[in-house]
């Protein structure tokens, strides 16, 4: 549970690095509601497919998902979009 902690925390520090805090409430209001229809999608997944399928599945989605955020960092190809990049992280 320390990890999901430590994540949060990592993933504020970098929202909070690009832009300022004024705008947190609302890219924490976007994450609740982007999060509604992903958890419904993620239980019926889980209704129609065995569980351990969908884990799997959904860590290759999460990993495909840093490695397409690689050339935002900076210094990557598409680093002058940084922010763009840092958004799409944090949600």
């Amino acid at each position: 549970m320390a990890f999901l902690v430590m994540a949060r925390a990592l993933r504020e520090a970098l929202y909070l690095a690009a832009f300022p805090i004024e705008t947190l409430p609302y890219i924490t209001a976007a994450v609740a509601v982007l999060s509604i229809p992903a958890v419904a999608t993620f239980a019926r997944l889980l209704a129609v497919h065995p569980p351990k399928r969908v884990l799997v599945s959904l860590l290759a989605v999460l990993a495909f998902g840093l490695i397409a955020l690689q050339p935002f960092r900076a210094g990557g190809l598409l680093g002058a979009y940084r922010a763009t990049g840092i958004i799409a992280f944090y949600l």
